[in-house]
């Protein structure tokens, strides 16, 4: 039954996702800390606090390409308007994006706007995030039926080193439609790929969550997804559709959730292969609640090589390392 509530919660956050913001993707749109940046005519320069564009070649925060849809960011500092529906970057095209420096990319505060995603980076695509770096992106405080994410897009890959990202989903309210997510990737089926990097997520609900395609965990990654404490709903560290793993660091620690509700260290919602690496699945505390899991998979979990620790936390009824 915990198998069954959880995938359907799964598809139920993959398919209203696409929902408070679908118009927008009708339109070509950049826009940093809701000022529009795409032009055909060549690259925009934007600079911390502006409202109209006022960076040039040589002073800016964030500079966008349009030729490879690359937007550089330097330093950047931002936090969504109503313009770009909150998000501090917006993007409805397959976006790459160079780090440099320390930036901080915030939602904003829609007041009592329901069914909205209050993000730090919202993305209808790809995003490709690469450079040297540091990216702090954290969804705003949510209210009503509204939920809030630091980075939600189609699919994310990360392949540097040098690259730290801090994702954190916002607070929401128990009668949240999309909860509280660190990263969100695989709304149009894209999934995830990190092969290098640092990422450290983390949200009420779930730290990571790829509800389509495949999460790829590969080379000198290393991740860590925390669930924090639920208003409604379970709390995950991972909650991906397939996953593969053949390399990295991969630190999975559920939250505390609802009193009705479970927690997972990494939940999978079809099949989970581990050919390499080191992954750690803690289940938290769900002694108010019903169950904790370090790691399940309504399918297959199949290890062939690397490491697996996986450890339940307390609860109500059952505690287990792996579940299924």
């Amino acid at each position: 039954m915990k198998k069954r509530i959880l995938s359907i919660i799964l598809s139920i956050v993959m398919l209203v996702s696409l929902l408070p913001t679908t118009a927008l993707a009708a339109d070509t749109r950049v826009m940093v800390g809701g000022v529009e940046m795409y032009s055909a005519e060549g690259a925009t320069y934007y600079k911390n606090g502006d409202t109209t564009l006022t960076g040039t070649a040589n002073d800016w925060n964030a500079k966008f390409d349009p030729t490879t849809s690359t937007l550089y960011i330097k330093n950047l500092s931002v936090t969504g308007t109503a313009a770009s529906n909150y998000a501090g970057i917006l993007s409805t095209v397959d976006l790459n994006i160079v780090l440099e420096g320390g930036n901080s990319v915030t939602g904003g505060a829609p007041g009592t706007d329901d069914d909205v995603i209050i993000a730090g980076i919202y993305a209808f695509g790809k995003v490709t995030i690469t450079g040297s770096g540091t990216l702090s992106a954290t969804g705003g405080t949510a209210t009503g039926t509204s939920g809030s994410r630091g980075i939600s897009c189609d699919n994310l890959t990360l392949e540097d080193d040098d690259i730290v990202i801090n994702a954190a989903g916002g607070s929401v309210e128990s009668g949240s439609h999309f909860g509280s997510c660190g990263i969100y990737a695989g709304g149009g089926g894209g999934g995830m790929n990190i092969s290098a990097g640092i990422v450290n997520a983390t949200g009420d609900n779930i730290g990571i969550s790829c509800s389509g395609g495949t999460m790829y965990i590969s080379g000198s990654a290393v991740i860590n997804a925390i669930g924090g404490t639920a208003t409604g709903g379970a709390s995950s560290g991972i909650s991906a559709y397939t996953v593969e793993i053949s390399g990295g660091t991969v630190n999975a620690i559920g939250g505390t959730p609802a009193s009705d509700d479970s927690s997972v260290g990494f939940y999978i919602s079809e099949n989970i292969t581990i050919s390499g690496g080191v992954v750690n699945a803690t289940g938290g505390d769900a002694s108010g609640a019903l169950t904790s899991t370090g790691i399940e998979a309504a399918d297959t979990l199949t290890v062939t090589d690397g490491v697996l620790n996986a450890t339940g936390g307390s609860a109500k009824t059952i505690s287990a390392g792996i579940g299924g």
